[in-house]
């Protein structure tokens, strides 16, 4: 006796399942209970729950999670919000500490520069007593530590 033919293999689609978003960022900060009901909500929809079921859950999430959930979007936002302003206020402070190095390198240049010619002018000098020629070495010492590159 032969063996029954195999059945054919049939083919069945994969079931169709729809990606759920995630909730919005302020869920973090709901009560267990609320972000529970509220992704119950969300995602009830494309489990295949009853509508009346999520009518009343819909009912309960208004009646208990409402002010949670407002409460919880203030208090996210708020916490953008001090991020983007620390974030403003760190960049203004590091502009304002490069304008203060940038001066600084243009007071040390001028200062350099004033410097030069007073070594200039007293080095020009043929009369110079022994104190002012110690005042002058002491003077040059000074400016090779501050001015040379």
């Amino acid at each position: 006796m032969a063996a029954p033919p195999a059945p054919s293999p049939r083919y069945e689609p994969a079931p169709v399942r729809t990606a759920v978003p995630d909730g919005p960022d302020y869920r973090k900060y709901m009560s267990a209970q609320c972000r529970s009901l509220h992704d119950t909500l969300r995602t009830g929809p494309s489990r295949g729950l009853p509508y009346d079921v999520l009518t009343g859950m819909r009912r309960e999430y208004e009646r208990d999670c409402r002010e949670d959930e407002s409460e919880a979007s203030m208090r996210l936002s708020r916490e953008q919000r001090e991020a983007r302003q620390l974030r403003r206020d760190e960049i203004r402070q590091a502009e304002v500490a490069e304008q203060v190095a940038r001066a600084d390198t243009v007071r040390r240049a001028e200062q350099c520069a004033e410097s030069r010619r007073i070594l200039a002018a007293k080095r020009a000098r043929t009369d110079l007593t022994e104190g002012e020629k110690k005042d002058l070495t002491r003077f040059e010492e000074a400016f090779a530590s501050r001015c040379q590159r």
